[in-house]
């Protein structure tokens, strides 16, 4: 009688010990909300560019990777700070809200500064044209003595209207630039007016 009591309670004791791994036991309940990955709190664009938000995302103990939400976003199409919401959630329903801000600003354009345009380089060999003022130098050189007589040099397409366009702001004047061997280089802006032209006299003389 005594060995099948001792049985019977030996058989019950493996029982209650198996008992925490049988099928549909109770699991440690979810109470902690997703982690969102955030490394700023604070985003800058201009009129017409959204902010990209699609980048971020949730991390939960339970479920893993989860999606992340934007509540109330901000209106890119107009200048302003805006204070959306990311959101996620869990398959237990529990809820992570973080607030952001977003400041939309007006685009502002910066005219690019003009290029200047630089000079031909100098030949390392003497000029053999005719007219060449100095022989001994690169025909498509300009002297040293004409460029330091004008308060600024202009070259290229358009050098003579940029010229006259800034002689106008200071009642100066433009003067043709020639090359060593007399070709046309550019214009030389000077501070000092054109000269007036001179008065023919057209009376007959008896």
């Amino acid at each position: 009688m005594t060995f099948r009591k001792t049985a019977i309670v030996l058989s019950l004791s493996v029982l209650t010990g198996c008992a925490g791994v049988l099928p549909g036991s109770a699991q440690p309940e979810d109470k902690q909300g997703p982690y969102i990955n955030l490394t700023t709190y604070e985003f800058h664009t201009t009129v017409g560019q959204p902010i990209d938000f699609s980048n971020i995302s949730a991390y939960d103990d339970v479920d893993g990777m989860l999606p992340v939400y934007v509540i109330d976003d901000a209106d890119y199409r107009k200048a302003g700070e805006y204070y959306p919401v990311l959101t996620a959630r869990d398959t237990t329903g529990n809820v992570t809200e973080v607030p952001v801000t977003v400041y939309v600003e007006e685009a502002v354009y910066v005219e690019p500064e003009p290029v200047a345009t630089a000079a031909p380089e100098a030949e390392d060999t003497g000029c053999e044209a005719v007219n060449a003022a100095d022989p001994d130098k690169p025909c498509s050189m300009v002297s040293d003595t004409d460029a330091a007589e004008y308060r600024k040099l202009f070259y290229g397409y358009g050098a003579e209207q940029r010229c006259r366009t800034e002689a106008a702001k200071i009642n100066g004047s433009c003067y043709a630039v020639n090359t060593n061997d007399g070709s046309l280089w550019g214009y030389g802006l000077s501070e000092k007016p054109e000269p007036e032209p001179e008065q023919t006299d057209t009376a007959e003389h008896e």
